[in-house]
């Protein structure tokens, strides 16, 4: 770590990028294994009351929940109550998809590579825990006899066998949210465990997280826990309480939790020592590998990102989203410095927060950012040719690539068709340009080189 760390720097920075971004409330931690460089609570928890964030605020940390659920499959390996290279189908056999071929592993649903694609049942599994909030003023939940059955592990299951079109396991890793409530799914049926005990039991009771939750109710009936905020069409933040909850898919994002907890699950992350949650330290190891591809510039361990070299170092992390939650928690083991992000308005830039602290103490500027990568020259055909829909089957996974009149690319994101401004980094890569930071899009191309999808957030979308 550089010894001349400006951490006054890195909080004025934060500090603007909360303002600018109108965040209600933000925490944030930055670590070694035995010290706290830096720790702040910025704003509300409740901006109506003037209630304060601090360490111990409880918020959402959306998807970083999958971390905690892979950590409880491997500690069932380790402990010989099932195989990482089981097939799925052994412990959940209701799962009709792979009939006629071989079904996806364990191991694959970590790593999402399993072939299953993204899907809207996330959204159907949360539909009724978010009814009556005031957003729906101006984004309408889904009608109720719309909504289709997806509160159980056998109703996920059955929504699968009905519209999942697979892929082949082991190929193009697939952000896929339903993949990680199979896999609580399978840990709870190999242990004989319910999913959430297993957490409690093995992991944040262990590591003294007594502030991390699965249960809602306990969530809402504390007093230091945050309120959760959105935005309007307009652009103005407001209330949002209800929570967004999932039992069926726990496993794949509806952990709450604090900065000072998250800490503790961090550190023994650096550690990669098992013998503390009784897991074999080379499944440790392998969990914060880069094992498969998962977009430009990054790897996918189990659970976890990983970016091999930022100016030298490794970066080890996972963010989350929710409505009212943005998240990200994570370590350089180079510097051997962590750190958490927690914040309760949605859509907010929670890793470039996180990065600003590693940026932070490796001595570069703050807003380094971790791809980046030169433009090659593109003829006027490979642009062309990339012209059109794409999509996948999640009601945010859409994108239009188009060009203006004046020649100049854009992108329509979303059903709500946001208009972005694009650029190409190359026949087989392009950019949309953010307000803080760009996001690159991988093209994906069959064999004789015509594209056939993109690799957008991490998912899969379809030329259509």
């Amino acid at each position: 770590m550089n010894q001349s760390v400006n951490w006054q720097q890195y909080n004025d920075w934060l500090d603007a990028l909360r303002l600018r971004r109108q965040i209600p409330g933000l925490a944030v931690r930055v670590f070694t294994k035995d010290e706290v460089l830096y720790e702040r609570g910025f704003g509300f928890r409740n901006a109506e009351r003037g209630l304060p964030v601090d360490s111990d605020t409880i918020f959402g940390i959306a998807s970083v929940t999958k971390s905690f659920t892979a950590m409880t499959v491997l500690q069932a390996a380790s402990a010989g109550q099932l195989d990482l290279d089981d097939a799925i189908t052994r412990w959940l056999p209701e799962l009709t998809l792979w009939q006629d071929r071989e079904a996806p592993t364990v191991r694959q649903l970590l790593t999402q590579t399993s072939g299953l694609p993204a899907l809207p049942i996330l959204v159907h599994a949360m539909a009724e825990s978010g009814r009556g909030d005031p957003t729906e003023a101006f984004n309408p939940p889904l009608p109720p006899h719309e909504v289709r059955p997806a509160g159980t592990l056998e109703e996920v299951i059955e929504f699968l066998n009905e519209d999942a079109v697979i892929e082949e396991p082991g190929g193009l890793f697939c952000y896929q949210n339903d993949a990680w409530g199979l896999l609580a799914g399978i840990v709870s049926r190999a242990t004989g465990t319910e999913f959430e005990e297993l957490v409690f039991d093995n992991i944040t009771q262990p590591l003294g997280m007594n502030r991390t939750t699965f249960d809602l109710e306990r969530v809402l009936a504390d007093e230091n826990a945050t309120t959760l905020y959105a935005k309007d069409p307009a652009g103005n933040v407001m209330e949002s309480p209800k929570w967004q909850d999932s039992q069926s898919l726990a496993g794949a994002g509806f952990l709450r939790s604090t900065a000072r907890d998250l800490t503790a699950w961090v550190r023994f992350l650096m550690a990669r020592d098992g013998s503390r949650l009784k897991v074999r330290d080379d499944l440790l190891a392998e969990m914060q590998s880069p094992l498969v591809w998962c977009g430009p510039g990054g790897s996918y361990g189990y659970g976890l990102t990983v970016n091999e070299d930022h100016r030298g170092v490794t970066l080890i992390s996972h963010g989350g989203r929710l409505k009212g939650v943005s998240s990200n928690i994570g370590y350089s083991p180079e510097l051997g410095v962590g750190a958490v992000v927690l914040m309760n308005l949605e859509e907010q830039p929670a890793d470039l927060m996180w990065l600003g602290a590693i940026n932070t103490a490796l001595g570069v500027p703050v807003d380094t950012p971790r791809y980046r990568p030169e433009p090659v020259p593109v003829s006027e055909a490979d642009a062309v040719e990339l012209l059109g829909e794409y999509r996948s089957l999640e009601p945010w996974g859409r994108l239009v690539l188009e060009r203006t009149q004046a020649g100049e690319l854009q992108v329509l994101d979303g059903e709500a068709a946001r208009r972005l401004d694009a650029f190409l980094v190359s026949k087989d890569e392009f950019a949309i340009r953010g307000e803080d930071q760009d996001q690159y899009v991988a093209v994906l191309r069959d064999e004789s080189g015509q594209p056939w999808g993109l690799h957008y957030g991490r998912r899969i979308l379809y030329r259509r």
